[in-house]
């Protein structure tokens, strides 16, 4: 591998935040630097080559780096995007998934209304009824029948 084992494990434990904050400074330290060079050539009348070489590096570097800043940004507002996205979905799913329950609950419940409605219903019939006849409520009958064993005559026996 290129790379000491501490640089890979360094690399591995930077985020895309970390870089964006490293082209910040990089950034920064160019600007620092292209000043410092504007005012060394100014002190040289402006006829360095190898400073104004060093100034349009900077300032192309500046450049790439300004470009890689908007991506980073991008990158990340997408990726905030999509997470606020799959949470909404998230919470949407679990929602669908516990409609049917809930309209399954409300419509259990609306039967034992309406049963518990009916029963009320013939409660209050059976109680009027009581109320307005006692005499008429069903009693129970006893009924007593003797059953006579009686054998058949045949006519012509009795004239013999």
């Amino acid at each position: 591998m290129f790379f000491s084992d501490s640089i890979v494990e360094d690399a591995q434990a930077l985020s895309l935040k970390d870089e964006l904050f490293l082209s910040r400074a990089r950034n920064l330290y160019m600007a620092e630097k292209i000043g410092l060079w504007r005012s060394q050539l100014d002190d040289y009348g402006g006829e360095n080559r190898d400073l104004q070489d060093k100034i349009s590096a900077a300032e192309n570097a500046m450049m790439r780096n300004t470009a890689r800043i908007e991506s980073i940004e991008r990158t990340l507002a997408c990726i905030r995007k999509m997470c606020a996205d799959t949470d909404y979905r998230e919470v949407a799913t679990d929602k669908l998934l516990r409609e049917p329950d809930r309209e399954r609950g409300e419509l259990e419940l609306e039967g034992l209304r309406l049963r518990n409605e009916k029963l009320r219903t013939e409660n209050e019939n059976l109680k009027k009824s009581a109320s307005d006849n006692d005499n008429e409520l069903p009693q129970p009958v006893a009924i007593n029948i003797n059953v006579v064993d009686a054998k058949v005559r045949n006519d012509y026996s009795a004239d013999t």
